[in-house]
């Protein structure tokens, strides 16, 4: 008997984040725009239900960047929209959460400008309860990705309540600095959480060498993207070293290329994987083009890329 040859998730949906195979947008059905309870507030989202799902299914949470929302998120000149089409072809549900006043609580304490004081950590996580107790959401693959400011409220999830989501994925985003101490940042194994960490080395508004956001102090300072990473190789048990390779630079027009780095020796749980944008700004690559802070990568699809990386993590244990 031939033995059963076992795909990798990762490569069969790079191929389709390289040749942006995507389905056809129009043909998704409306999300449903919901409220949940939390902390004295009425807050809102979006949930996107696949029209064929296993029961229970996948559930990926998408945090909008700041300013943004769960509208704008689900926008077909997006690519945070491209989830919706890789659900309903996989079967998997989306939510878009909106942050109070169109802003997350992400831990940069001396942040002046567009401030929010919300107990985001404890809505995201009432959230996906939620889901898994009303809409069959499966509570060992739990996914958690944003970009800019939703990107480091998903680092400061993955640092105040590690064992709740699967994975995540934050984009154009580093850690931010918290002079005040006011958020959590365990260094231990005990705070491991699978990584994919996806930013641009151009990009204006979050630095990759670290510094003020969008270059304004009054929006809170990041580390680098480096010191960012080294965090959850601690974190995560990896030894230090890792493997490296090029996408395919499809578009040359594009002014930039994408390098894939993967640490070695990581806890199994716990995988950590970076996409750097030689040459990107402060956005997510993509097959559209859209409003872009510097370059935009169209080498390859952000949304596919990180859904590659979910499928490959093992599922959470209860």
């Amino acid at each position: 008997m031939a033995t059963p040859v076992r795909r990798n998730p990762l490569r069969a949906a790079l191929a389709l984040a390289l040749l942006g195979v995507i389905g056809v947008a129009a043909a998704q059905p409306a999300p449903l725009d919901l409220r949940l309870a939390h902390d004295g507030r009425e807050r809102r989202y979006l949930l996107q239900l696949p029209a064929t799902r296993p029961n229970p299914a996948p559930l990926v949470v998408v945090l909008h960047g700041g300013g943004g929302g769960g509208v704008n998120a689900v926008a077909f000149d997006q690519p945070p929209a491209v989830f919706r089409e890789i659900a309903e072809r996989e079967g998997f549900l989306v939510a878009y959460p909106e942050g109070v006043g169109a802003v997350w609580n992400d831990c940069r304490s001396e942040n002046s400008i567009a401030v929010s004081k919300a107990d985001d950590v404890g809505f995201l996580v009432s959230l996906v309860g939620h889901l898994v107790a009303t809409r069959g959401a499966d509570p060992g693959r739990l996914y958690l990705t944003g970009a800019s400011n939703g990107g480091m409220m998903a680092l400061r999830v993955a640092a105040e309540a590690p064992g709740v989501f699967a994975a995540i994925a934050p984009t154009i985003a580093n850690e931010p600095v918290d002079p005040l101490r006011e958020c959590v940042r365990p260094v231990g194994r005990e705070a491991r959480s699978a990584l994919l960490l996806m930013n641009g080395t151009l990009d204006p508004w979050m630095p990759w060498l670290g510094g003020p956001v969008v270059n304004d102090p009054a929006r809170g300072l990041v580390i680098s993207t480096r010191d960012t990473l080294a965090r959850f190789v601690v974190r995560n048990g990896c030894s230090g070293k890792m493997s490296e390779r090029s996408l395919p630079n499809i578009d040359p027009s594009d002014g930039s290329t994408l390098v894939e780095q993967r640490w070695l020796g990581c806890s199994p749980d716990a995988p950590l994987v970076a996409f750097n944008v030689v040459g990107g700004g402060h956005c997510l690559p993509s097959r559209t083009r859209f409003g872009c802070i510097g370059r935009q990568n169209r080498d390859a699809e952000a949304a596919e890329l990180i859904w590659a990386f979910f499928r490959e993590v093992p599922i959470r244990a209860p």
